[in-house]
């Protein structure tokens, strides 16, 4: 396949066209604002307290694990000790490049093995690189594109047959987020089938970084389950059966038809489920196919939408990229493949008994046009609007982290790092603030679990998270920060809780954020110790 790119010009065009696209991946990341998603700054506040002495924990003398990612928080914490005087936020953002571009490169990787045509993995890695849509996602400071990038790269390890290093990096893909037993699975079933070789070495790739984190959690925080993922399991947001599910495909939806109104959203939802079985079934159309595991990409969006319509969590924005990969690599080569395998019912068989070359326009245009058309679209309708790709991170769900930094400094003027605050979101405002944060949504506080899940009648919608008024009743902490949809229903019902708090300071937020214009700030009256 090396050999293509030296003799075809098509090949070159397609090298420059990828090194276009990485240089402006590049760019993006070096000069988009650093608004980090709230819930990155979780993340970045073990990765703090452990570079300050405290050991990885959120609070400090109170081990609890509250992120997900456990191999991304050792990323922070090297590249903070490589760069100490430059702020972790920045650090975070700045530093996505590297797995967003390694994301590239593997989506490169993977189409060339599937295709056999290295012309068409680096026109897909190029496309793949200037989505508007996921650079924005790597800008916002989370683990998605490390996770992303060790599941690409063992699936390229397990396709060529290097088994091994497809179960090593599958293994540290459950470390960066729990989706990665999904790889990690399917990796262990590929080698019982084809290889079987040095079982313990096999067994030391899947099971070593697992193990080595199951050790030091057990000893140092109790459990190796991350209490995050014991909190949204609570549930920390009882949706409708089906939410995840209705929400993947609307994505998925919006990715073929971005900015655009027709057809209706149930239209999109099977065109979409259409092009995906087609492309299901190019994967498994031909036994060299099979044999080249390129159903992969196309089981593993399956299996990872199956669990997300099972336990049903709220997607955020940053748990797209792994969908969003698996569902670009399932067009781009299941369709062509075939393609491919019908083309050569027409066709002379090659002397190997094989099926005679489809053109590579024929291949390209096939596989790789649906999902760039969408990505073209919404990269020149977001360029030619009045913001640029590069500012489009300035929406108010990102905004508010700002705002929170600055109450987070209104409270550190009037507190010791022994005042407790209760409040529904610890990402921005903990992260910056001096004391002890008690979490709403037990991400990083096991007392506040038995108050999950907060009724239906006592929440704003089932997709908002409350402040409990019986966990403040209970913890009688110094302040409650929050904004007013996470008081709705409850603390702003609670007539204890107006006795014994009351409002001190409205921090304005700089774009109205969910309905809210204001960061409220309760204190706790002088004499409620003494109040029933």
């Amino acid at each position: 396949m090396a050999s293509e790119l030296t003799r075809s010009r098509w090949g070159w065009i397609a090298a420059f066209l990828l090194l276009s696209a990485i240089g402006y991946a590049v760019y993006f990341h070096s000069t988009v604002p650093v608004l980090p998603y709230d819930d990155a700054f979780i993340t970045f506040r073990y990765a703090n307290n452990a570079l300050q002495g405290n050991g990885p924990v959120y609070n400090p003398g109170e081990r609890v694990f509250g992120s997900s990612s456990p191999l991304y928080c050792l990323w922070l914490i090297a590249i903070k000790t490589c760069a100490a005087p430059v702020a972790l936020p920045v650090l975070a953002v700045r530093a996505n490049v590297v797995f967003h571009l390694a994301c590239v490169l593997g989506v490169a990787a993977l189409i060339t093995s599937l295709t056999r045509r290295i012309t068409v993995g680096l026109l897909a890695g190029a496309v793949y690189a200037l989505d508007p849509r996921m650079l924005i996602i790597s800008a916002g400071g989370m683990e998605s594109f490390l996770f992303l990038a060790l599941v690409l790269w063992a699936c390229v390890s397990l396709i060529r047959g290097n088994y091994r290093t497809g179960l090593l990096l599958a293994s540290f893909s459950v470390l960066a987020r729990p989706e990665g037993v999904l790889i990690l699975t399917l990796g262990i079933v590929l080698w019982i089938v084809r290889d079987r070789k040095r079982p313990l070495a096999a067994t030391a790739c899947a099971i070593g970084p697992l193990a080595l984190w199951v050790i030091f959690a057990g000893i140092y925080y109790g459990s190796p389950v991350p209490q995050s993922i014991l909190a949204k399991s609570a549930p920390l947001y009882p949706l409708e059966p089906w939410t995840a599910l209705k929400t993947a495909l609307r994505y998925m939806s919006e990715w073929l038809f971005p900015h655009s109104e027709p057809p209706g959203g149930t239209v999109r939802w099977w065109i979409n489920l259409s092009l995906i079985a087609v492309a299901t079934i190019g994967a498994l159309s031909s036994r060299s196919a099979r044999r080249g595991s390129a159903w992969l990409p196309c089981v593993l969006l399956i299996a990872l939408t199956t669990g997300y319509a099972l336990g049903n969590p709220k997607l955020f924005e940053w748990y797209l990229p792994p969908v969003h990969a698996l569902w670009f690599l399932t067009l781009v080569a299941g369709i062509p493949l075939l393609l491919h395998a019908i083309f050569g019912r027409f066709r002379k068989p090659r002397a190997d008994g094989s099926p005679p070359e489809m053109p590579i326009l024929l291949l390209i245009l096939a596989g790789l046009t649906i999902p760039a058309v969408g990505v073209a679209r919404s990269f020149f309708v977001l360029e030619s609007s009045a913001t640029s790709i590069v500012e489009r991170v300035n929406t108010p769900v990102r905004l508010r982290t700002v705002p929170y930094r600055k109450a987070a400094e209104w409270l550190n003027a009037r507190s010791t790092d022994a005042t407790r605050i209760v409040a529904a979101e610890i990402g921005s405002l903990g992260f910056h603030f001096r004391g002890r944060a008690i979490d709403a949504c037990a991400l990083v506080s096991p007392a506040a679990m038995k108050y999950l899940p907060v009724p239906p009648n006592k929440r704003f919608a089932p997709g908002v998270a409350p402040i409990p008024a019986d966990l403040v009743r209970d913890t009688r902490p110094d302040f409650v920060v929050t904004m007013p949809i996470f008081s709705f229903g409850n603390l702003d019902r609670s007539r204890w809780f107006r006795r014994h708090y009351s409002l001190v300071h409205a921090e304005p937020l700089d774009v109205r954020c969910w309905g809210n214009s204001d960061i409220l700030i309760y204190a706790k009256r002088q004499s409620s110790d003494v109040l029933d």
